[in-house]
């Protein structure tokens, strides 16, 4: 699993001076964008944690958060800035995330995807990541439906 940032970007842990930064990069990247304050409660509480991707100059290209509890997390956000798309971020912040859910003890890794997104749909397929399940009507800005796509990361071994 790639876990590391390409050239020229470092991954670090999500914490409260990326708030502001990550509240802009949800604007750009998604029609129901959460708030600062969302992003402090569902990015920095007990069960909660994230990645942070950003550029040599410190500027934030894009960010993951996930919840983990038990044998289950689930990847609550993926988010890149446009003008850093395709060069590797995402996979490089999803492969990280994933092995923080695997130290806290994770089975399987869950997360939703808009039905109409086929490139994070395809990404998290290479990843290893399974459509399981739809959740019709999940998503507002437009009305669209949620794939529900699953990891196994110990049938990987198997």
């Amino acid at each position: 699993m790639i876990d590391e940032a390409p050239e020229g970007f470092r991954l670090t842990p999500f914490g409260e001076g990326h708030i502001p930064a990550a509240a802009a990069i949800e604007k750009v990247c998604f029609a129901n964008p959460w708030s600062e304050q969302s992003l402090r409660y569902l990015t920095l509480r007990g069960p909660a944690f994230g990645v942070a991707c950003e550029t040599r100059d410190g500027i934030l290209a894009g960010y993951c958060s996930a919840e983990s509890a038990g044998l289950y997390a689930y990847i609550m956000n993926v988010a890149v800035l446009p003008d850093y798309r395709r060069r590797g971020l995402a996979t490089a912040m999803i492969g990280r995330i994933i092995g923080l859910c695997l130290e806290r003890g994770a089975m399987v890794i869950s997360l939703d995807v808009r039905e109409s997104n086929a490139g994070a749909r395809a990404l998290y397929e290479k990843l290893g990541f399974r459509a399981e399940g739809t959740l019709p009507r999940h998503y507002r800005n437009p009305v669209e439906a949620a794939i529900v796509m699953n990891l196994y990361p110990d049938a990987e071994n198997e």
